[in-house]
This record gives structure tokens, sequence and C-alpha cells, in this order.
């Protein structure tokens, strides 16, 4: 076949029911069942291995592994919760998709209300997957396309889905609105319809680690910088801090500068003395060397 790619449709879903007859030691008030299976009756074990349901932590073992049709769970509680649905194919090839991810808003409606029957369709796209996990694809409902590219869906009402080769899911959900934990939601009617989805690109696994490695690198390469920016510290400005200080306690004394000031002060101060000394000895050698003359008595 000269098409890459292969679309699956799943429906996931949930129904609800008041109960009628409630022990008064009995505080569940709701049965109810969550399910995924097939469009029109398609037999999608043919590439689904198992589904796990992770419940609520309050339910006893809240991880429920399934792993022959029909894939559901059934229990009995009175609050609304979240729950995850991992869906696990049957492949072994490195480069196929090993699981996908949907997370699953289950409602319960008001004790007056009528029951509820909750859909969800979603279609997931296969991006070139193996001839081996083609086969069994298509065994399974799956429609060929001919696209080879393109970008998920986004999530969508209450919750969205994931996957962990690069798939993002989109919902179509109707019915009431979501309800506390212990009550139950809003009003809602009977049975619902699905507006189809966007659709999932789940691409393969090698093109999917290279995007990983690449973040990777990227992510590295920010904190290498980062730690560089932050070790490198700017050196003071010593002709700033000198300016201030003069301005404010007039220029340093410098101590190199005093000790040759005292210095050239004593020299002079010597050699003043000097000169006195050698003026005072030459007066004093005139004074005695002068010749006195005596006139005679006449």
């Amino acid at each position: 076949m000269s098409a890459k790619n292969v679309v699956v449709s799943l429906e996931f879903g949930h129904r609800a029911t008041v109960r009628k007859q409630r022990v008064h030691t009995d505080m569940y008030t709701h049965d109810w069942e969550v399910y995924i299976h097939g469009i029109s009756g398609s037999r999608i074990e043919a590439f689904i291995e198992k589904v796990i349901f992770t419940l609520h932590k309050s339910f006893p073992k809240p991880r429920r592994v399934v792993k022959l049709p029909p894939y559901r769970v059934c229990e009995k509680g009175y609050g609304s919760f979240t729950l995850s649905v991992e869906i696990y194919f049957r492949t072994t090839n490195p480069n196929d998709t090993r699981k996908t991810q949907i997370e699953y808003d289950l409602f319960l409606q008001n004790i007056n209300c009528p029951p509820i029957n909750n859909k969800r369709l979603e279609k997931f796209t296969f991006l070139k997957p193996s001839e081996e996990f083609k086969r069994l694809l298509l065994q399974g409902g799956g429609v060929v396309t001919g696209q080879e590219d393109g970008g998920g869906g986004g999530g969508g009402g209450s919750g969205g889905g994931s996957s962990d080769k690069g798939a993002s899911v989109s919902e179509s959900s109707t019915g009431g609105g979501r309800g506390g934990g212990g009550g139950g939601g809003g009003p809602s009617g009977g049975s619902s319809t699905s507006r189809p989805s966007s659709g999932a690109k789940i691409k393969p696994q090698q093109q999917q680690q290279q995007q990983q490695q690449q973040q990777t690198t990227r992510n590295e390469e920010r904190k290498y910088k980062n730690k560089d920016h932050q070790t490198t510290k700017p050196k003071p400005d010593t002709n700033r801090i000198s300016d201030q200080f003069s301005a404010l306690f007039g220029e340093p004394i410098k101590k190199n500068s005093n000790n040759n000031n005292n210095k050239t002060t004593t020299t002079t101060t010597t050699t003043k003395q000097q000169q006195q000394q050698k003026s005072g000895s030459s007066s004093s050698s005139g004074s005695m060397g002068a010749v006195v003359r005596v006139r005679p008595l006449l």
C-alpha cells in the first residue's frame, strides 16, 4: 500500500443508575459501568493487548486490568471522579506505539434524575506503523489514510488524553454536569450522542525519541548559560568609589608621601642648622682675628 497511516475509532463511555433499594447502613447511591469498545462492532481486540482502568484510590484494588473484551469495569459508588484509561497495543516493534492513555470524567447524576448513558468518540491516527501492526489495526476496524504527517488535536471538554509516543487526543462528551464527591452531578438525560473528535496523531517511537533528545540538549545548553551568568560577577568601579570618598572627606592621605615629606623637612632643617653654625663660626673667628691699634699718648 502506498499510504502510510491508519486511523482507528474507539468509543469511551459510562452508564450510571440510581440504586432503588438501599440499606440504611449502605452509603452507595449509584451503580455505574465504564467501558471502551469499537465502532459498529469492530473487533478491537485484534490490536489491543489489554486495558487498565485506574479508579479512585478509595476503591479496593483501584488498578483494574482487563485483557479480554468486553473492556469494562462495573462498580457501585456515591461520587464523581476522573479515572485513567491506559490502552496497550499488540506490537513488539520498537518503532511502533506501545500504549496510549485517556483521562475520563465519570460523573454521576442526582438521585431524582434519570440514568446516564454518556459516550465519547475518539479517533487515533497511527503514523507509519510497521506492516505487522498495520495488519492488526486493519483487522480491528482501522482505515488507511494517505496523510503522512500532522499534529494531534487538543483535548477539550471535561478531560484529555496523551500517549507515551506523542499522541494527543481530543474528546467529545455530552450529558449532565459533573458532580462533587459523595453527591453526584447535575441533571442528565438518558442516552447521549457523540460528536466526532478531531483525532489523535500517534508518531513513531524513533521520531519521538529524536525530539526528546533535541529538547534535552536545549535544556542543558540553557542550564549552562544560566550557570555562567550567575558565576560571573561585575568588578567594582574603584574610580567611582574614590571620587565619592574625595567628595565627602577630601583627598586621602597616602603613607608613602607622608614619609617623603617628613624626610624632606628633616633634611631642610639640618641644612639650615649647618649654615647657621658656619655663619656663627665665621663671625667669631673674624672678631678674634681683628687688629687693635693703640694711639700713643702725647
